[in-house]
């Protein structure tokens, strides 16, 4: 199936998850579901997806695999903070999670600022480095 079958996949098994998931929170009490930052998560994932299925492929099969992953991932990166599935507080979170992997930290550095920054401007706040 390809891509539009990896995307399938993943999308079935994360609604499986989410299921178990809160199943398991509401047996042990532990809490709910944000649905509007699960909404937006379902939105941006759904944009990726929507721009990639769009284009036509590009190239041998691997380059449009790379390049359909890499466009998925920052239209998701994107519009996930924008939308309100990341917040500030979430980003600085993730950072400190990823501090004592010191192989892919800087890259997922990177990645975080980009995520924090948004989520500030969506906030109306101007990004403090």
């Amino acid at each position: 199936l390809g891509l539009p079958g990896l995307s399938y996949a993943t999308f079935i098994s994360n609604a499986v998850l989410v299921r178990v998931g809160l199943v398991f929170a509401r047996r042990r009490a532990l809490g709910g579901i944000d649905w509007r930052s699960a909404a937006a998560v379902l939105l941006s994932s759904g944009a990726g997806l929507a721009l990639c299925r769009s284009l036509p492929q590009l190239g041998p099969a691997w380059l449009d695999l790379v390049s359909k992953l890499l466009l998925f991932g920052a239209v998701y990166l994107t519009l996930a903070p924008l939308l309100g599935a990341v917040g500030p507080g979430d980003a600085v979170r993730m950072a400190e999670s990823v501090s004592d992997v010191p192989v892919v930290a800087p890259l997922l550095r990177l990645v975080i600022s980009y995520e924090r920054r948004l989520a500030l401007l969506r906030r109306g706040q101007a990004a403090r480095p």
